[in-house]
């Protein structure tokens, strides 16, 4: 299991993100996320095919 702790808005992925996606997957690993800024698509979708959990920071939803 791994959990992110973020804090940006933006990715810079030294490889495809999507394979690194699919691998985690394939391989169970469950990823979260606590994210101290607003949704970023692409965590959101690292935790949903991972079947991890995506928190936001409360005052991004007011």
């Amino acid at each position: 299991e791994m959990l992110f702790v973020l804090g940006c808005l933006t990715t810079c992925d030294p490889g495809n993100i999507l394979q690194t996606i699919k691998t985690c997957k394939e391989n169970e690993i469950r990823c979260s996320v606590i994210s101290l800024s607003a949704e970023v698509r692409i965590f959101r979708k690292l935790c949903v095919d991972t079947k991890g959990k995506h928190a936001l920071d409360a005052s991004m939803l007011a």
